[in-house]
């Protein structure tokens, strides 16, 4: 049998045994209490992650038509992206049918600025023919003043022949009374026969003389009337030629009127061109700007497209992240339950003892 001093140690050691045990059941009990609250954070963190499953599956769902959206969209794209090559083909072609049609203009610009100054030379050629035209006529003028003054001597001529003429024709009369006279001289006077003979003779030879004269007179009347049939004739072929310097003139100013026609005409061409040419430069601008606008287009639609496709590879890593961190926080319920089942049962064998 143990002794007092004995017993009193044993009881000092359950005393402080019970104490210690005491004290486990204390911490025991405040474990519990701690793996309930988990058990309840973790039934709180379990109906979150369903929550967040089902959020997964909704992003998922949402992900699966942002992926049918941005098939449609891809086949969108690539089908504009063709209409796009179409668009700049026909660009390109309305662009190089601009630069032709501005070529074939620069072209016609220039044959219209040749015509120009080909109708310039034949207008100054003209202008020259119309002053050779007033030439000629001012010669034909003074000309037809010479012939003028030229006839107007001959009949002078003709006048004086008149006159000397009749002075002929007066002196053959006074010749032929002298005759006569000197015959009746004769008659009467037998002595002065020798004389009268020789006045008959000088008469004679006067007369011969006169005759001669008129016969002169007569030639130079002639000669007169061909000078002035030959002034009449020059003065017809003068109007005839002042006739044609005033035709010619008259040709000359249509000329020059059909050649200041064709000139204006020329200019309207030449405006007429150059308006094309401004219009084709428009169309080639706007063809320019269009072909730029079509470009950017096409880069923006190749920028969005790749912006969708790192959306879409953005969206699918986030949808692994979020069913990496699904399946952690499955796990982590998972073990936070089976660490809640083992609480229960040592919570359940603290009570029972």
């Amino acid at each position: 049998m143990e002794s007092p001093q004995e017993l009193l140690a044993i009881a000092a050691e359950l005393d402080s045994a019970l104490t210690n045990l005491n004290s486990k059941v204390f911490e025991m009990q405040s474990l519990y209490e701690e793996i309930q609250n988990n058990h309840q954070q973790i039934q709180a963190l379990t109906e979150e992650v369903n929550n967040y499953r089902n959020e997964v599956i909704a992003l998922r769902e949402e992900i699966n038509e942002n992926k049918n959206q941005t098939d449609v969209f891809r086949n969108e794209s690539e089908a504009l992206r063709g209409e796009i090559e179409v668009f700049k083909e026909q660009s390109q072609e309305l662009l190089d049918q601009t630069n032709a049609h501005q070529n074939n203009a620069l072209e016609s610009l220039n044959i219209t600025k040749e015509h120009e100054n080909n109708a310039l030379e034949s207008l100054n050629i003209v202008k020259e023919h119309e002053g050779n035209a007033l030439e000629s006529f001012n010669l034909t003028k003074e000309h037809e003043a010479n012939t003028l003054e030229s006839l107007n001597i001959t009949k002078e001529h003709e006048a004086a022949s008149l006159e000397s003429l009749n002075i002929t024709k007066e002196h053959e009369g006074n010749a032929l009374d002298s005759l006569n006279n000197s015959r009746d001289h004769e008659n009467n006077a037998l002595e002065s026969l020798n004389i009268t003979r020789e006045h008959e003779n000088n008469a004679l030879e006067s007369l011969n003389m006169t005759r001669e004269h008129e016969n002169n007179a007569l030639q130079s009347l002639n000669t007169t009337h061909e000078h002035e049939n030959g002034a009449l004739e020059s003065l017809n072929t003068t109007k005839e030629h002042e006739n044609a310097a005033l035709e010619s003139l008259d040709t000359t100013k249509e000329h020059e009127s059909n050649a200041s026609e064709a000139l204006n005409t020329t200019k309207e061409h030449e405006n007429s061109a150059l308006e094309e040419l401004n219009t084709i430069k428009d169309h080639e601008s706007n063809a320019s700007n269009a072909l730029r606008e079509t470009e950017e287009h096409a880069s923006n639609a190749e920028s969005a497209l790749s912006n969708i496709q790192q959306a879409e590879s953005a969206v699918e890593s986030a949808a692994s992240n979020a069913e990496s961190a699904a399946n952690r926080a499955e796990g982590a319920a998972s073990d936070a339950e089976a660490a809640a089942a083992r609480a229960n049962s040592s919570g359940g064998s603290f009570g029972s003892w």
